[in-house]
């Protein structure tokens, strides 16, 4: 009998090596591409899911799929049965089909699961699997906790597995626990692994009951969810203290910013600016960070893309949203709201080279911008309900505050919007004083370069005023912009996305943007697509698709696919959504590659 099962195993294992892996998904995007499940209002608490210990495989209690005979495999031995008398490094193919779980499945050995699908039954509130051993691995599988199983994989302890070519859906907490394990995943999709609370993902990374190794999650090829922030670490347990002087970047190994795979809170990104790098890049990704206290940039860094406001918790009338305190530091492509508790938005702190551009700016309750003492260019930004109650209040403020003795200087581009155009730019005459700048070796006439902006301001010793200059008759010569390379990329942009050439400003910076490395192609494309021009134009949900399909595929939308995302948006689902499903799709990769990009 021992001879026929291992002649049987065997077999299984050749019939398993001949399969083909599943072929990478091109072409257009589908509705499966984004199928997701909405989030509830409440959160979930890994520390109360997980067990002070994993129990070993019963290997008894779970159904083998359907009752039809034709989806049943193995209808004699249920996979638990597998499991438990598998060997160490064997394979297990599922053959393609379903099976249906009634009770958590422990894999307690180094086994790779492959070809098929691990659904839960409706009564499974467990996980669907635990995996306590070393070396497990799932690949060419689908694996579906049904919205009831608190996680579809948890990994306990100090173990390393892998999932290749996988789909991780409708966990009740989040997809995958990596729970102080070492995870790898590769070419993974995650969906509708939401419905628990808002701070689900797509992987968890936590340290629960019995947990001293620090987990971490490697993601490699193409690695999806269906909202911002795949990979949530429970700073709860996953403490400043444990990481002892690390980051909780180092957890997550990925190929580009790591901000962008990360669902983001106060302490993460607080952590993650701390250790940055100077040049270093964080990107939101479209995720608004609620802040209780001051969120500082000493580094040349970079924000972007994202929303930052103030907290009920954020001290009221005694703190800025955002303190800049390093030369070169950059916020780009972002809302900055005070909400009316921060006195101002941004605080530029006695620096140089400070950049705020292609930003919304709100909520300051003294002023949206303070340039104390500070040299910063300000560029297409749009400033709205600064000054609390004060009507004089608007936009930008020059001041020269205590231990600052330079002359703050600021550089206006693009276009600049209040809604109190004649104060957009004030100034304290109270701080700058004629005193002041002779010390600082400059004059009220040379605080504001407003050369390459829509706004004209004069500087006096009584303060500041600002109002629009007259338009400018259109240049006869129409430029001839460049269509190929990196430079092409930048004029297809313009040209696809806002339905005009480049201006030169702006066509400049974008091309040396790229060059520099300060933004990638998919960052530029959501420049263009969120951009207030674009905003401008009130695109209809129809428009607004149909501008993507030509964006990131090069070609007018079939009926049936716009008429799909139509129906996602009008189901409640956000337009950056829809954004990360074009940009991330196969047609964008080749627009990009055929630029050199």
């Amino acid at each position: 009998m021992r001879k026929l099962t291992a002649a049987l195993l065997a077999l299984a294992l050749a019939l398993s090596a001949m399969a083909p892996a599943l072929a990478d998904e091109t072409g257009s995007l589908t509705a499966a591409d984004s199928l997701s499940v909405s989030a509830s209002d409440s959160t979930s608490d890994s520390a109360s899911s997980l067990p002070d210990s994993v129990p070993a495989s019963s290997g008894s209690e779970e159904s083998s799929g359907p009752a039809s005979s034709d989806s049943q495999p193995e209808a004699d031995r249920t996979l638990a049965q597998q499991v438990a008398e598998a060997m160490a490094g064997t394979v297990i193919d599922l053959a393609g089909k379903t099976w249906q779980l009634d009770t958590t499945l422990t894999v307690d050995k180094a086994l790779t699961f492959q070809n098929g699908t691990i659904r839960a039954a409706a009564g499974l509130s467990g996980n669907l699997i635990n995996v306590t051993a070393d070396g497990v691995a799932f690949e060419n599988v689908t694996l579906d906790a049904g919205g009831t199983a608190k996680y579809a994989v948890h990994f306990y302890g100090a173990v390393s597995g892998a999932l290749r070519r996988t789909a991780v859906q409708n966990g009740r907490f989040t997809g995958v626990l990596v729970n102080g394990a070492s995870v790898t995943l590769q070419d993974v999709s995650f969906a509708g692994n939401f419905t628990h609370g808002q701070y689900s993902a797509g992987v968890e990374l936590g340290m629960g009951s019995g947990i001293e190794s620090l987990p971490a999650v490697a993601l490699q090829g193409t690695v999806t969810a269906d909202a911002a922030g795949a990979v949530y670490i429970d700073t709860k347990q996953v403490t400043g203290e444990k990481l002892a002087g690390r980051s909780y970047g180092d957890l997550v190994q990925v190929t580009g910013p790591v901000a962008a795979f990360l669902r983001l809170d106060e302490t993460i990104l607080a952590d993650l600016t701390a250790k940055a790098q100077a040049d270093d890049i964080i990107d939101l990704a479209g995720q608004t960070v609620a802040l209780s206290r001051t969120l500082t940039l000493d580094k040349a860094v970079t924000l972007t893309g994202g929303t930052l406001t103030a907290g009920e918790a954020f001290p009221g009338k005694s703190d800025n949203l955002v303190t800049v305190t390093a030369a070169g530091a950059s916020l780009r492509s972002l809302t900055l709201d005070g909400a009316s508790r921060a006195k101002y938005a941004v605080h530029f702190y006695g620096v140089s080279d400070g950049l705020l551009a292609d930003s919304t700016v709100q909520g300051g309750l003294y002023n949206g911008v303070l340039v104390n003492g500070a040299s910063i260019i300000v560029k297409d930004v749009a400033f709205a309900g600064n000054g609390g109650q004060e009507t004089d209040r608007g936009g930008i403020e020059l001041g020269m505050g205590a231990g600052v003795d330079s002359a703050p200087q600021l550089t206006l581009s693009g276009q600049i919007d209040s809604d109190v155009p004649a104060n957009v730019v004030q100034m304290d005459p109270e701080q700058v004083t004629a005193d002041k700048l002779q010390a600082a070796g400059v004059t009220f006439a040379d605080l504001v370069d407003d050369t390459d902006s829509n706004l004209e301001v004069t500087v006096t010793e009584d303060g500041a005023t600002a109002q629009e200059k007259p338009q400018q008759p259109e240049k006869p010569e129409t430029p001839v912009w460049p269509t190929e390379g990196l430079e092409g990329f930048v004029t297809r942009s313009y040209r696809v996305a806002l339905g005009r050439d480049p201006d030169e400003a702006g066509f400049n910076d974008w091309v040396r943007w790229l060059e520099e490395g300060t933004v990638d192609p998919k960052s530029c494309a959501y420049g263009f697509v969120f951009s207030k021009e674009m905003n401008n134009k009130n695109l209809s949900d129809q428009a607004f698709v149909e501008t993507l399909y030509r964006l990131f595929m090069d070609r007018e939308g079939e009926p049936t696919g716009v008429a799909f995302w139509q129906g996602y948006l009008a189901a409640g689902r956000t337009r950056l959504e829809v954004f990360h499903g074009f940009a991330d799709s196969a047609e964008f990769d080749k627009i990009v590659s055929s630029f050199g990009l």
